[in-house]
């Protein structure tokens, strides 16, 4: 009868482990790269979102970093500081740059759909967009 439970506990972890999975903010800097240079691999996931949105064709992948969900954390990636807070369905995202808040906003994300900062924005450098996708 002991072996009937441990195997029974063993495959309820094993069957449970995916389910568990902590999923992740995936964060990325991508910059317009020139004409004649290829995409960052890296980038390839979103770069139909990055076209539509900056017009360029190519990017570059300048810098990257994860933060687990739900969050509450503070990272600096590049020259902006990424501040997060909350689940993925209402994820508060503070962008600043050199100690000035650029945007402040509260997301609701789906699963592999990418939120963009681009270079519109006060205080984005020219070609840049921040990348934000829950894995």
């Amino acid at each position: 009868m002991k072996v009937v439970w441990t195997t029974f506990f063993f495959l309820c972890a094993v069957l449970a482990a995916p389910c568990m999975a902590e999923e992740q903010l995936s964060v990325r800097i991508a910059e317009a790269a020139p004409s004649h240079s290829q995409t960052d691999e890296a980038l390839k996931d979103v770069i139909a979102v990055l076209k539509r949105v900056l017009g360029d064709t190519n990017y570059k992948l300048v810098a990257q970093c994860a933060v687990s969900l739900p969050a509450n954390e503070t990272r600096t990636l590049g020259q902006y500081t990424i501040a997060c807070s909350g689940p993925k369905n209402n994820l508060t995202i503070s962008v600043s740059r050199d100690r000035k808040e650029i945007v402040k906003t509260t997301v609701s994300f789906q699963k592999n759909s990418p939120f963009i900062v681009a270079d519109n924005l006060p205080g984005m450098k020219k070609g840049q967009a921040l990348v934000f996708v829950v894995r």
